[in-house]
């Protein structure tokens, strides 16, 4: 019996999670603000103002001690002035500010832009360069290629020369020519 009462608490406890859940998930939300990155005022046209504060005084202030702003509608517009009054203050100077700020990122468009060109330039130019040390190169490697050949050839023409002998006639009528030079010269 005491298996069977913790089974039935299981199943309870999962119902009663899931209600839960769901209990949130059908919560109206508030409707969202129309400039919700603007800075409030702080003071709504709606709420009251105490009767000390704005007094604007009547036509005849000494024969009529009561003001305008003592009437409650009076109060709430003079409120909701002021609060339009300083929200238009802020308006300005955030406009100020952005049309500096705009103007400062203009001008680092601007700069960016003259750094790309350069940047263009100089890689074309490197380019360039890249392209004209390849082909000094490709000179270079014909240039020692064809040293290469002419050595080569020569080293031919010493190996030749060096299997080459002389015959013993031809050493013979060489000595013989040289004899009879020296004769004659006697």
């Amino acid at each position: 019996m005491k298996n069977s009462k913790h089974k039935l608490l299981i199943p309870l406890v999962l119902v009663l999670m899931s209600s839960v859940h769901a209990t949130f998930g059908q919560s109206t939300q508030t409707p969202p603000n129309s400039a919700p990155n603007s800075p409030g005022s702080g003071i709504r046209a709606s709420d009251g103002v105490p009767s000390s504060e704005f007094k604007v005084p009547s036509r005849n202030s000494d024969d009529n001690p009561k003001t305008q702003n003592s009437e409650p509608g009076t109060r709430n517009s003079i409120a909701a002035c002021m609060a339009a009054a300083n929200d238009l203050e802020k308006t300005r100077v955030l406009a100020g500010e952005l049309e500096r700020e705009n103007s400062l990122l203009s001008e680092r468009l601007e700069t960016e832009k003259r750094t790309l060109a350069l940047l263009t330039e100089l890689n074309e130019t490197r380019k360039t360069e890249s392209e004209a040390l390849r082909s000094t190169v490709a000179a270079k490697n014909d240039t020692i290629a064809a040293k290469g050949a002419v050595i080569a050839s020569q080293d031919k023409l010493i190996e030749t020369l060096k299997r080459k002998k002389t015959s013993i006639w031809r050493r013979l009528g060489d000595v013989l020519v040289g004899a009879a030079a020296i004769a004659l010269l006697k």
